[in-house]
Formats: C-alpha cells, sequence, structure tokens
C-alpha cells in the first residue's frame, strides 16, 4: 500500500464530488482509510494536500500541451509550416476537451482559482518547471507567428487565454443553470468557439477592425 498516493486518489474524489471547501482531512483518511496523521506526516496540513492535488491536475495538461506542440509541429514539417490556429488548438485542447482518463477535470478550474490566485501559493519545483517549460515553448513559437510582439506580451496574452478557457469551465454550468438549462455544449465546439475568440483578441492588430467599426 502507498499511502501518499492513496490519501492524493481519495482526496481528488472527494474534492470532486463536494468540494475542497467542504471536505475535511478526516473525510480524507476516511475515504483513504489510513490514520488522521498520515496528511500530517505526507502533506503538512490540507493545505498542502490540496497544493500537492493541483499539481497533479497540472503537471500532465501541462506535459500534454508541450508533446501535442511537438507532434503538430513535427507533423507539418517544421514551425514555419504550422499556423497560428494549430499552435492555440493544441494549447488549449488539454484545457476545454478532457481525455477519457481525466476524472478530475471539472475540478481543475476551483483548483486553480483556489491556488493560482493565492500570493504565498508554492507549487512543487516539478510542477513550476514543467509549466515553465510549456510556456516557453509555446512563447517561441507563437512569437515565429506574430513577431511585432514581445514575448512578455505574448506570455501575458496566453495567461488571458487561460483564465477564459478556465471561467468557462467554472461558469457555464452556472450560467446555464440561471436560466433553467443544462449545459450540454460539446466540448469541441466549445473549443472551436474559445479558439475563434483566441484568435481575434491576441494579436493587438485587431483593435483597428474594431476601431475601424
Amino acid at each position: 500500500m502507498n499511502t501518499r498516493e492513496d490519501i492524493i486518489t481519495a482526496a481528488l474524489e472527494l474534492f470532486s464530488e463536494k468540494g475542497f471547501e467542504t471536505v475535511s482531512v478526516r473525510d480524507v483518511t476516511n475515504r483513504a482509510k489510513v490514520n488522521l496523521a498520515s496528511v500530517s506526516y505526507h502533506f503538512g496540513n490540507k493545505e498542502g494536500l490540496i497544493k500537492e492535488a493541483t499539481s497533479r491536475i497540472l503537471d500532465p495538461m501541462n506535459l500534454r500541451r508541450t508533446e501535442l506542440l511537438l507532434d503538430v509541429i513535427g507533423k507539418n514539417g517544421g514551425i514555419g509550416k504550422t499556423s497560428l490556429e494549430e499552435i492555440f488548438q493544441v494549447f488549449l485542447r488539454p484545457l476545454i476537451v478532457p481525455t477519457a482518463e481525466s476524472s478530475t477535470h471539472n475540478l481543475l478550474a476551483k483548483l486553480a482559482a483556489r491556488f493560482t490566485a493565492s500570493t504565498d501559493a508554492q507549487f512543487p519545483e516539478v510542477t513550476l518547471t514543467i509549466y515553465k517549460d510549456m510556456l516557453v515553448a509555446f512563447v517561441k513559437a507563437i512569437y515565429t507567428k506574430l513577431p511585432h510582439m514581445s514575448p512578455e506580451n505574448i506570455r501575458q496574452r496566453l495567461v488571458f487565454v487561460s483564465g477564459a478557457a478556465l471561467q468557462h469551465i467554472m461558469l457555464a454550468p452556472m450560467a446555464a443553470a440561471l436560466t433553467g438549462e443544462v449545459d450540454q455544449t460539446p466540448k469541441e465546439k466549445v473549443l472551436t468557439e474559445i479558439l475563434e475568440f483566441t484568435l481575434y483578441g491576441f494579436d493587438p492588430r485587431n483593435k483597428e477592425i474594431t476601431t475601424n467599426a
């Protein structure tokens, strides 16, 4: 038995079912069938456990983004033959369209909002490294298509894009419920719509279209 992994698995299941604010450490240890002190030993406290759980969601997603970027560039025969739309598509896909094995996708926005918005959030070094490597790869790829933008601008706008996608994951079901509906928009359609939104809003030259309208 791997106590640490059992605790993380139980925590993700419970956070996904009930939300992390209402789940207690005792709830987690009861589900994992381990003693209460195990959480303190492995994670320090509930905050540490949630950070670890967040990393378990973020790490595979960011690794997948980098993998998809390299794949599409390779299949096209180089970055020169890869379109900006393809670059954004592989950036957004792991966030919008969960893989079959991704049972924690609906929890992503809640956990990401909880900890990426915290000024004292300290993620494990491996999570920060994976995120940095992914971000650098996409900034470089996008810069080849939008050389009039600085890498800093591109990086900042990628954060905007991620925020828009996370907000959709978190708020679309709520917005639909307010009108008495259930959000059943196919994920591929959501991806297409956010991709269109991204392509239009990312490049500052598009301001001329709005200004002249």
